[in-house]
């Protein structure tokens, strides 16, 4: 997912993304204990994810980011 993509999902689908990454980063480290693992830069790319989807996140909370239906309303 490119990062231009990511700010333009709404708050919901960025809640529900970053639970997807959690869950991924989670099977990473039980793959990463067992030697299972094929692409050891996918965790740091999966962090890396999910430090841009809570940084967005709070963005929204903070007042800098407008929601993206509440926009869609004002027009």
């Amino acid at each position: 997912m490119a990062k231009e993509s990511i700010k333009d999902l709404t708050q919901q689908e960025l809640k529900d993304k970053l639970k997807d990454y959690q869950g991924e980063i989670r099977n990473l480290n039980i793959q990463l204990v067992t030697n299972q693992i094929e692409n050891k830069k996918r965790k740091w790319l999966v962090r890396r994810k999910i430090a841009q989807i809570k940084t967005i996140l709070h963005e929204y909370e903070l007042g800098i980011r407008k929601n993206k239906t509440m926009e869609k309303k004002e027009k």
